[in-house]
Formats: structure tokens, sequence, C-alpha cells
């Protein structure tokens, strides 16, 4: 039986780099933003995420957090106050879909780290697709589908081993020296997206499976 694998895919024409600065966003235009956004809870690791963005702060690695989801943001906020953040350096919005991929374009990376299981393995976050489209570095742990292999083999993520404070230090080491490379990075995530993720590649692979199908039964 022959297999057919369609990855996760973004609308190219909604996310992209360089969109206009959304409102109430200026005060996160030129800083260093690591963005927790969509689901918080479920697959996601909250704690490891927001220890993660502390330990950036803290470091000087990185100047703000955006928590951007539709969920319960009060216990995501909370853990990042009891890690030392300060309040001026988190922002945290339920804002429409339409008005996301403005607020995606604002991050520096976007911080995906996910429980390993073996339903991962066969899985993969939309939103990866979304941050690479915007030119968005992604911050993901491995075992969660073919994710490690695309963002390593394309220098577009950091997958962050453990979740201690010497794994995200190692981490947040080589995320730094990612965006050294300043709009190749971006450029590098974007060309990612288009080449690996589109949305209208996804929908052309869906219908030449459903074609094929239709051929077998007819």
């Amino acid at each position: 039986m022959p297999v057919k694998v369609i990855p996760t895919a973004v609308d190219l024409d909604r996310f992209r780099p360089g969109l206009p600065l959304p409102a109430g966003g200026q005060h996160l235009a030129g800083k260093r933003v690591l963005a927790i956004c969509g689901a918080l809870g479920s697959w996601y690791l909250l704690e490891e995420m927001i220890g993660f963005c502390a330990t950036a702060l803290s470091r000087g690695d990185a100047d703000h957090v955006l928590i951007l989801s539709e969920e319960d943001r009060a216990p995501a906020v909370a853990g990042l106050l009891r890690l030392g953040v300060p309040p001026a350096d988190i922002t945290d919005l339920g804002v429409p879909h339409d008005q996301a991929p403005l607020w995606f374009s604002l991050a520096s990376a976007g911080i995906l780290l996910i429980k390993s299981a073996p339903s991962k393995r066969a899985s993969a976050p939309t939103k990866l697709a979304e941050f690479l489209a915007c030119g968005v570095p992604v911050v993901t742990t491995p075992g969660i589908g073919d994710t490690e292999a695309l963002l390593t083999g394309t220098s577009t993520g950091i997958i962050v081993r453990g979740h201690d404070t010497t794994s995200h230090e190692d981490a947040l080491g080589e995320l730094t020296a990612l965006w050294s490379e300043g709009e190749n990075l971006v450029d590098r995530c974007r060309a990612t997206a288009v080449r690996e993720l589109s949305l209208a590649a996804a929908v052309r692979a869906y219908s030449g499976l459903y074609e094929t199908l239709m051929e077998r039964i007819t």
C-alpha cells in the first residue's frame, strides 16, 4: 500500500515576514521576543516553556515574552513572575486568528516544547509552519514528527535536549548564534516554509491522493 505524507501547512499569503505592527504592539518593536502561542496545555510543556523563557531573559539573551492564546494565560504569567520575569517584560493577549500573523511576525523565536510520546512521531504543530512562514525560527523538543530533521537540516530552529538549566543554556547559545545571521535567518525560515509547508502544496497533495483513491474504486 503506497504511503503519502502530507505535512502541516500554512497560508503563505497570510503568514509572512514584514507585516505592519499590530495595534498595541509598538512596545515590542526592536525587541528580542520569545513567543508562546496557541495551545498552552495538553501536549505542551508549559512549565518548561516558561522556564526556558525565564532563563533567556535572566541571561540577557531575550528582552520580552509574548503569550498569545485564547486559553487561560494566567498560569503562564504567574509562572513567569514566580521565576523573576518583570511584569513589564510580559505581554499576554487573546487575539482573533486573523490578527495572529501580525503578532507572530513580531517574534524572534517561537517556543514549542512538546511532550515526547509515540503518537507525537506522526504529528506536527501547525504553528511550526506559521512561525517559519513569518521568518521566525522555532525552539522545540525532539521526537515530534520530522520536525527535528526539518529544523536542523535547514538551520531554522533549535532542539532542546532536556528540561534543566544546562540544556536550556546550551539551546540558547545555539539560538543566539542563529539570531546573529539577521535577515539571512529570516529569509531561510521563509524559504523553508515555502518549499516544505505551503498550504497550496498540501491541497494539491490531498487532491492527488483522492484522485488516486477514486481511480482504484471506480
